[in-house]
């Protein structure tokens, strides 16, 4: 549930990111965007019980709170939150591990 939690904040952040550009006439950075989708991907991955659930849970937790300390100042809180809530779910399940 957390997982899904941190999936829908990212989300929210991917079509607020093309709603603020588009109003200010511009158009996003392409390779945040990308770094966007990867991370959503990873995270809805995190929701399923595949073999690298843990592994991949936590990447993408991790890059959605690089992502939100790069755009604190915009749309980065609720990336910082995706990212918590990922590595919660991520512990919770028994299956984060540390190096």
């Amino acid at each position: 549930m957390l997982a899904g939690l941190a999936a829908l904040l990212t989300l929210g952040v991917l079509v607020a990111i093309f709603e603020i550009t588009r109003d200010q006439g511009g158009s996003p950075a392409w390779w945040f965007v990308a770094l966007l989708v990867l991370d959503l991907a990873g995270l809805a991955y995190g929701t399923t019980r595949g073999p690298r659930h843990g592994a991949v849970l936590t990447s993408a937790s991790v890059l959605a709170m690089m992502l939100g300390v790069l755009a604190v100042f915009s749309v980065g809180l609720p990336l910082l939150a995706a990212g918590a809530l990922g590595l919660l779910a991520a512990r919770s399940t028994g299956s984060a591990r540390t190096a």
